[in-house]
């Protein structure tokens, strides 16, 4: 449950975990969510509370942000965490090729770990890799004003 939310504060609207309803299919019960200091509530991946096991990490934050509409509504911003950005090669590996260094070392030059020249000289990562990148959606639909999505959707 989101708690916190302003519709949810009129009594019309009473918050399903205290309504005695049970969870729906593939609802997982959680632990309450309050919203951080920006006022979006940061959503956990569903396997942190007994969801079905993800092959990998996920490689996204997702944040739900209140609307306003007739009933308790929220949208949503899917944001990708960040990933190394390009491998400027032409320019690295004569230098490797030139000192003997192994490509092999490539994968983790890429995370951000500087490779050793034989002559001492460390090359940074930042120096041969353009910024990191990610991508950001915000998902809103069926509300009368998306003003309080404003802040959390700028850039998208």
């Amino acid at each position: 449950e989101l708690h916190g939310l302003e519709a949810l504060q009129q009594p019309k609207h009473v918050p399903a975990v205290l309504s005695g309803v049970p969870p729906l299919h593939g609802e997982v019960l959680a632990p309450p969510l309050w919203p951080e200091e920006d006022g979006a509530w940061s959503v956990p991946h569903p396997t942190a509370h007994g969801g079905r096991s993800a092959p990998r990490a996920p490689k996204m934050r997702i944040r739900a942000v209140e609307m306003d509409h007739t009933v308790p509504t929220v949208g949503w911003l899917l944001e990708e965490y960040p990933r190394p950005g390009s491998l400027h090669a032409d320019r690295l590996l004569p230098l490797l090729e030139a000192h003997g260094v192994e490509k092999r070392l490539l994968g983790n030059f890429k995370l951000g770990t500087p490779i050793e020249l034989p002559t001492g000289e460390l090359l940074q990562p930042s120096d041969f890799m353009d910024p990191p990148t990610s991508r950001r959606i915000g998902l809103l639909s069926d509300t009368r004003d998306c003003s309080r999505a404003a802040a959390h959707c700028e850039g998208v």
